[in-house]
């Protein structure tokens, strides 16, 4: 139902008309792949949204009385929580960087040891605390004469089957954190 009269004139132009406005509360969580792109992405996530009687289509989003863009909603494909991005944020700076000085290759017996290590700085630049998804990748083999162990993961959790790794944390208000991981690649010369 449309909450306020509009005239539609003849003259063929297009008029966009709001149906509703609706100011929802979520909680937001920033999400990074430094790997794949330098960026912080913010995601809002809202719950109860079922009693919203959300329509498929466009919706404008605005975000701290900013137009930021619009995305399409579609409450079938909806989980029990929504999840809408709200793009890339500048205030959060991610630098990702191989440590040449952990990053090595020696011949062990009839076996190669090949070493890598990166580095990966956060700074929060905002002037409120922020929590922060960060994954990465250690390689996964599918040959069993080449094993992949993590030798440092800086508290992250490890995903083994996909070889995922994923830094949770709260990161104060213009604060910084350095994270870093390790792995050895072993296999036959």
């Amino acid at each position: 139902e449309v909450e306020k009269p509009y005239t539609l004139l003849t003259n063929g132009e297009k008029l966009l008309v709001d149906l509703k406005t609706m100011e929802l509360p979520a909680s937001y969580e920033y999400f990074a792949v430094p790997k794949l792109d330098p960026s912080a992405f913010l995601i809002a996530k809202v719950t109860d949204w079922e009693q919203l009687n959300l329509l498929p289509g466009e919706a404008n989003l605005y975000f701290e009385e900013t137009f930021i863009g619009k995305t399409i909603l579609d409450p079938v494909a909806f989980q029990d929580t929504l999840s809408i991005s709200l793009g890339r944020d500048q205030g959060i700076n991610i630098k990702r960087e191989k440590v040449a000085q952990f990053s090595t290759k020696r011949n062990v017996g009839s076996n190669v040891n090949e070493s890598r290590a990166y580095q990966i700085q956060v700074r929060n630049s905002k002037s409120l605390p922020i929590k922060l998804t960060i994954t990465d990748q250690i390689p996964v083999s599918v040959v069993s004469d080449i094993t992949v162990s993590a030798t440092e993961l800086s508290g992250a959790s490890k995903d083994d089957e996909k070889g995922f790794v994923t830094w949770k944390m709260e990161l104060p208000a213009q604060g910084q954190k350095t994270l870093e991981f390790r792995y050895e690649v072993r296999y036959p010369r």
